[in-house]
């Protein structure tokens, strides 16, 4: 049989650069691959939600002028101040 047919796939779609990456995942039986794949799927998630935080510091979103800064008084929404 097909060695590819029995694989579990998953892809990662890089956005900017618009190119596809696809990964296959075997195992001695069908219900292992998929548990295997879906711990991949989640540690990679994981791994891109650590590295999104780390680029974004905290912050809160305001609707209210900076007293000090009188060109904040027409903005509606700020936030990374």
């Amino acid at each position: 049989g097909n060695q590819l047919s029995a694989l579990k796939i998953f892809k990662i779609f890089y956005f900017t650069r618009s190119i596809c990456y696809f990964f296959g995942v075997h195992a001695e039986n069908d219900d292992e691959a998929e548990e295997i794949r879906q711990s991949w799927v989640l540690d990679i998630a994981k791994v891109v939600h650590m590295v999104t935080q780390s680029l974004f510091p905290p912050f809160s979103i305001s609707c209210e002028p900076v007293c000090a800064a009188v060109v904040t008084s027409r903005r509606l929404m700020a936030g990374y101040g």
